[in-house]
């Protein structure tokens, strides 16, 4: 019987970034270079992603503000989209819907043009955009060319070609006078020292994985593992290591492990010093992860749940002066790309440089 090969990573971004990004890229170069008015009354928000991330998104958004209201959910599987709904509405401790939850039957949107409805919808100010990591920064631009405001969460991409979209959309939404917003927190994690750092936490899956082969073989086939798990975990810490070190790293070099997603990276920053990382994904897509500073550096302080972020987010919407987000953009492409080089580094099994996924 023939092995299955890896899946190359230019095939990864032609299906991934061609299909999400076309109809955003078709209406980009219309953008006027005017502000965006604040909106009359509450802030329209739509969210894309109705799986774990989108539900953490929006509960985090209901504590942050009160003056905003969700009126559309949208996901390529309807299941997880009227989940999603049904948590901020028949589920809830006190009972009844969440008063900030205003979504009608004809606003839950699935299906593989899903998001693309949802940012068509002329009523919305913002878009909340947690789907799938490898489908963000298409979600983004269709989000930017409709002209609504963009909050999203990290990793912004899974390629190099995915990140470069993400910075003309930003260059797009300045010009369009539009905010990109984003979420650089580590969701449930906890630090226990400063040159040891262990960090570890559980998710519960909707669905599970089962290998079907080598850690090598599932690299690319399961999209949620190659996209989502491998780039997310342990992306806050990854983003406060490069805030320690004043930029990203030079090089990663790394290994693949004997379980599905189990790799190991190391990153060489511009100091001199090394920083280890290890994952491993355990019973369905729960994940391990550990992280080291071989130089005993300290750690920043945690930057939280990422609700200040999402507050200041539809504050500065509601004041009609949504400037000042670039720098954690740009920021967030940085996060993305050092993951991404750890991952590939582990995947080919060699040391690889900053340039060759910039």
């Amino acid at each position: 019987m023939t092995q299955a090969r890896p899946l190359p990573i230019a095939a990864l971004t032609r299906r991934h970034f061609l299909a999400m990004v076309s109809a955003g890229a078709a209406a980009a170069a219309a953008f006027p270079a005017a502000a965006v008015a604040a909106p009359a009354g509450p802030i329209r928000v739509g969210l894309i992603g109705g799986d774990s991330d989108g539900i953490s998104l929006l509960a985090r958004a209901l504590r942050a503000d009160r003056g905003f209201r969700l009126v559309a959910i949208a996901d390529e599987v309807d299941a997880r989209a009227r989940r999603a709904l049904d948590i901020f509405t028949h589920h809830r401790r006190r009972g009844g819907p969440h008063p900030q939850v205003e979504v009608g039957p004809d606003q839950v949107l699935a299906g593989a043009d899903a998001a693309e409805r949802l940012c068509a919808i002329r009523a919305l100010d913002a878009v909340f955009v947690a789907g799938i990591p490898a489908y963000r920064s298409g979600h983004v631009s269709t989000a930017i060319a409709a002209g609504k405001h963009v909050f999203m969460l990290g990793p912004g991409a899974v390629d190099a070609v995915g990140c470069r979209a993400l910075l003309g959309t930003a260059d797009r939404a300045e010009a369009a006078g539009l905010s990109i917003g984003v979420d650089l927190a580590t969701t449930g994690a906890s630090l226990s020292s400063d040159a040891g750092i262990d960090v570890r936490w559980q998710r519960a899956p909707w669905r599970r994985f089962t290998p079907g082969g080598s850690a090598a073989q599932n690299w690319y086939f399961d999209e949620n593992l190659s996209g989502g798990v491998l780039l997310g975990d342990g992306f806050g810490v990854i983003d406060r290591i490069n805030q320690l070190k004043g930029g990203p790293p030079l090089l990663g070099v790394g290994r693949l492990g004997d379980g599905p997603g189990e790799h190991a990276v190391a990153y060489r920053y511009p100091d001199g010093s090394l920083v280890t990382m290890r994952f491993h994904l355990g019973k369905g897509l729960a994940s391990r992860f550990e992280a080291r500073l071989t130089d005993g550096s300290p750690l920043p302080p945690s930057s939280g749940d990422g609700t200040e972020a999402i507050g200041a987010f539809l504050e500065a919407i509601r004041s009609g002066r949504p400037d000042g987000w670039r720098p954690r953009l740009d920021r967030l492409v940085a996060t993305t790309r050092t993951a991404l080089l750890g991952r590939e580094a582990a995947r080919l099994g060699r040391a690889l440089d900053w340039a060759e996924i910039a």
